[in-house]
């Protein structure tokens, strides 16, 4: 019996380890509205410019446009909307037909770390941001493309 209760007892401290460092985050958009606002990162390449705005407790709206002197390199619409209790990460992209929205799910909160996902994506297949110290955010995509590991910085300031 005492063995049954230790082994019991481990089990449970093993789960409870395993989720160490990682919250659960509802389905509140508040919890993201530490990105409102315009933020910039400057490089000798170019600048990437990112807006957010809170649209309702739904809906927040974002633009993204990377500029290289005057030519804009990429411009991307994003969204994060809460579907079905659920929120998401919605870039749109352009295609022939026009704009094509790619839904990445909120999967976790992670050491600081908001994490989106979408496996079946080309590329990226994660989308992760954080907002490491006051004014600053910083976003990373990654995962497979055409069979090789991809990982992409944008550290970004507050200039709004």
């Amino acid at each position: 019996m005492k063995t049954l209760s230790i082994l019991l007892l481990f089990s449970i401290l093993l789960v409870e380890g395993c989720q160490v460092g990682q919250k659960k985050i509802d389905g509140d958009l508040n919890n993201f509205n530490w990105m409102t606002g315009t933020w910039m990162d400057s490089s000798s390449t170019g600048k990437m410019v990112e807006v957010w705005n809170v649209i309702n407790d739904s809906v927040m709206v974002g633009s993204s446009i990377y500029l290289a002197g005057l030519d804009t390199i990429f411009f991307e619409e994003i969204s994060l909307k809460k579907i079905n209790g659920e929120i998401y990460y919605i870039p749109s992209i352009q295609v022939e037909e026009g704009l094509q929205p790619v839904l990445f799910k909120f999967i976790s909160f992670s050491n600081g770390e908001f994490i989106f996902e979408n496996k079946k994506h080309d590329f990226p297949q994660r989308i992760v941001y954080s907002n490491p110290v006051k004014d600053s955010l910083v976003a990373y995509i990654d995962g497979n493309q055409k069979g090789e590991y991809r990982k992409e910085y944008f550290r970004m300031k507050r200039i709004k």
